[in-house]
């Protein structure tokens, strides 16, 4: 996950490793961007690898996601291995969450309410059946465009977004 087009302030990395970690996720590391030179219009991105096996873990860790905020808008984009329930293939934990459900509660925008089209399915890259990867974006942005190449690059296909400021252009 990256933005492009914006100077990139800073770089925080924060190694994982542990599979079953609530607070990252399987990913081996999280990447923390601060952009822009204007204090009103700081973005911060979290690149986003949870746990593909549980969807409890999946929702431990989305909670633990919430803990970290700092105030800074931030959007968050990756493979979160869940979708909402309805969509394909999607899961809830034991009382019923989803990890989608957890960030969409707490006002994060980016997962469509209904269900998606054929060009929106991410995974498996060559015979895509369900869509694990999102860009969500707190309210003081909104998704302007949205793409799913169909390249094969890993076993997912990428998510390409087009952000504004709720106002005005970002990124």
């Amino acid at each position: 996950a990256g933005f492009t087009g914006v100077a990139c302030e800073a770089v925080v990395t924060q190694p994982d490793g542990n599979a079953t970690d609530v607070t990252l996720g399987q990913s081996n590391f999280t990447v923390t961007s601060d952009l822009g030179n204007d204090a009103r219009r700081r973005l911060r991105l979290l690149a986003v690898h949870l746990e593909h096996r549980s969807e409890r873990v999946r929702v431990q860790t989305a909670r633990r996601v919430l803990e970290m905020q700092d105030g800074d808008p931030l959007v968050l984009a990756g493979d979160f291995n869940s979708s909402p329930p309805g969509f394909p293939l999607s899961e809830v934990d034991e009382a019923g969450d989803s990890a989608l459900a957890v960030f969409t509660d707490a006002g994060w925008r980016g997962p469509p309410t209904e269900a998606p089209g054929q060009g929106d399915l991410t995974f498996p890259s060559e015979a895509p059946d369900r869509v694990l990867d999102w860009v969500l974006v707190p309210p003081a942005l909104e998704v302007v465009e949205k793409q799913v190449p169909q390249v094969t690059l890993s076993d997912h296909l990428p998510v390409w977004t087009v952000l504004e400021w709720r106002g005005g252009p970002c990124c």
